[in-house]
């Protein structure tokens, strides 16, 4: 059955969808307050306010034009919409976590943007693509199809460079690499590091907690020593009296 009501249940009208006379109803209806409301089975729905926000499944959106709010208390699950293809497929998921759920991606406060299907996401500007991650993970900038798990092309003089950077003057920049058993770190000191790393390129053994080998502001290479001194190569065992 489909009934107009007007002036009751605190709306200025109300377009009741299927009512049955005991309150188990869907309906639309335009709040006193000037919203526009959607009712199914007795519950809201969705809300439409006079400001334009639309809030899906409550009515406490944080002021973002588009809200999706989950039940925190109740729901074992994750807050989340799929954009799906023709035949309604799981496409782009785009979901929080309400920490009741906890595995893979989901979990207390976890956003994700996924692709579900076998397939690459892409993330870009200007109607292309400017960083890819295939379905075997690797991933790509400025390549659209990455061949190692970290692929950068670019364009230009500059292009294809990575930077990693740290303006705390007592910091240590640095790249790690580790392998099942060794790791070494490449880094640079910041002008306030430690003696032997200040301004200096260093290869840094992990392992064994040792500075393998530095390169100065001269240009000055020290292997086994921090500090090779006005000598252009400066190789040191760490014994006194060998080099």
């Amino acid at each position: 059955t489909l009934s107009l009501i007007a002036g009751t249940s605190g709306g200025i009208s109300i377009l009741n969808l299927g009512y049955n006379g005991d309150n188990d109803y869907s309906r639309i209806f335009r709040t006193s307050s000037g919203d526009l409301r959607f009712d199914n089975n007795n519950a809201e729905s969705m809300r439409i306010t006079t400001g334009g926000i639309v809030n899906i499944g409550g009515t406490t959106g944080n002021g973002s034009r588009f809200n999706i709010i989950g039940d925190t208390t109740t729901s074992v699950g994750y807050n989340q919409m799929n954009i799906a293809n023709a035949v309604g497929d799981w496409g782009m998921l785009l979901g929080f976590g309400n920490g009741l759920l906890t595995t893979g991606y989901h979990g207390l406060n976890h956003a994700a943007i996924i692709n579900v299907q076998s397939a690459p996401l892409h993330l870009g500007t200007s109607n292309s693509a400017k960083l890819t991650i295939l379905a075997n993970g690797n991933v790509g900038i400025g390549k659209p199809v990455p061949v190692y798990q970290l692929d950068v092309l670019g364009t230009g003089s500059y292009g294809g460079m990575i930077q990693m950077e740290n303006t705390t003057a007592n910091a240590y920049p640095r790249l790690a690499i580790q392998s099942d058993v060794k790791g070494y770190h490449i880094g640079v000191g910041g002008s306030g590091a430690g003696a032997g790393y200040a301004n200096n390129l260093y290869f840094y053994d992990n392992n064994e907690a040792a500075v393998r080998m530095v390169i100065d502001t001269g240009g000055n290479v020290g292997i086994g020593t921090t500090s090779p001194g006005g000598s252009k190569l400066t190789v040191s065992d760490g014994v006194a009296g060998y080099a």
